[in-house]
């Protein structure tokens, strides 16, 4: 089984230097998996909906060259606790590149980083990593708005989605419609921030993507979470030890 993470496709892309093998590369995509969707689903799309989608991918991966080209992040960043009453959500997702399929994982926590809530979601017909990262985004919000919870952070790792959320521009890239419904769903919160963090201070929700692999559906848990994933949150909690 070949397991594809932020590292995959995207970031393979990101590797080839010439500009025309790499748009290449991605209309060869384009066009195996549109060939795919019709001979397993039955549809696909025409030929000006591949074209379309064909320019909307570099033109995003083209800002995820110039995002990535000034990320300069400590190694030793740690997760860090929200403030008062706000809840801080840590998304990630799991994506099988054989399979389509990616696995959302969305840990809750509050100010003394205790887990409230933490659920894994699968995502069927996902055509990329980043496409599988912005289906867990769009479920966090709707995970939070499910829960009740009113004041909140919403903290991964993609940086390009989160840029997004924060700009009021109509979005025209291949995850537009996630980014639409999530803006649209925005407004049931009383206060919603959106924050990037890098992979080492965004654990806890990426062992619960990979743990969510090895369910058959979607799961939830209320003020508890998978062993590994519980083991995660403690280390999270590293202030702790410093009043030791």
């Amino acid at each position: 089984m070949t397991r594809i993470g932020k590292h995959g496709w995207p970031s393979f892309l990101l590797i080839i230097v010439n500009p025309v093998l790499k748009r290449l590369a991605i209309a060869f995509w384009a066009l195996w998996f549109n060939r795919n969707s019709i001979y397993h689903e039955g549809e696909g799309k025409n030929a000006h909906g591949v074209i379309s989608f064909i320019k909307a991918y570099i033109t995003e991966i083209d800002r995820l060259e110039n995002a990535t080209s000034t990320m300069h992040f400590s190694v030793d960043k740690k997760w860090e606790p929200p403030v008062g009453e706000v809840l801080k959500l840590n998304f990630d997702a799991s994506f099988q590149q054989d399979t389509n399929r990616s696995v959302s994982g969305i840990i809750v926590r509050n100010a003394e980083g205790l887990i409230m809530a933490a659920c894994t979601h699968l995502n069927e017909y996902i055509m990329d990593s980043t496409m599988a990262v912005a289906c867990a985004y769009l479920q966090s919000i709707t995970f939070a708005e499910d829960m009740g919870f009113r004041k909140i952070i919403v903290e991964g790792d993609l940086l390009i989605f989160i840029k997004k959320m924060r700009t009021p521009v109509d979005d025209k890239s291949c995850i537009s419609a996630l980014v639409k419904e999530v803006k649209a769903r925005i407004r049931s919160f009383e206060s919603i921030n959106f924050s990037f963090v890098p992979r080492c201070a965004n654990n806890a929700a990426h062992v619960l993507a990979e743990e969510g692999q090895s369910h058959a559906s979607s799961m939830y848990w209320v003020e508890e979470a998978p062993t590994s994933v519980e083991r995660a949150a403690e280390r999270d909690r590293w202030w702790l030890n410093w009043n030791d």
